[in-house]
């Protein structure tokens, strides 16, 4: 009965040490979303565009007659994905054409978002 005690009484330590670890151990799950951005132009006379955001240089290929919806519907827009959110200096680029027209302009990434933005002349 003594040893079935002492058993009893080691299993009791045992799984309150188990209980005081778990509360107080603290589990963080740190998660980084990222967002999109999208380059677009409806102006076919445009095409191509070379566009380069933080190193990275995509094309529009393509132009549109409306803003795209989403990432999955920028057929031949100058798609950035999985930007780390904050604000990026760019430059795009058609012959003798240069955007953007402010050397201060930026785009912005949000986290689990898709920026637009279009490129156009002004008349």
């Amino acid at each position: 009965m003594k040893k079935l005690l002492t058993i009893a009484c080691t299993m009791l330590v045992i799984a309150m040490a188990c209980v005081t670890t778990s509360c107080n151990t603290k589990t963080e799950t740190t998660t980084t979303k990222t967002g999109n951005i999208i380059f677009w132009t409806d102006s076919q006379a445009l095409v191509p565009i070379t566009v380069t955001l933080n190193g990275e240089t995509k094309e529009i290929t393509n132009y549109c007659y409306s803003e795209p919806t989403s990432v999955d519907y920028a057929i031949g827009c100058a798609v950035f994905k999985n930007v780390t959110p904050g604000n990026y200096s760019f430059t795009a680029t058609h012959e003798n054409i240069t955007w953007p027209n402010d050397p201060d302009a930026k785009v912005t990434a949000t986290a689990g978002g898709t920026s637009k933005y279009k490129l156009y002349i002004s008349k």
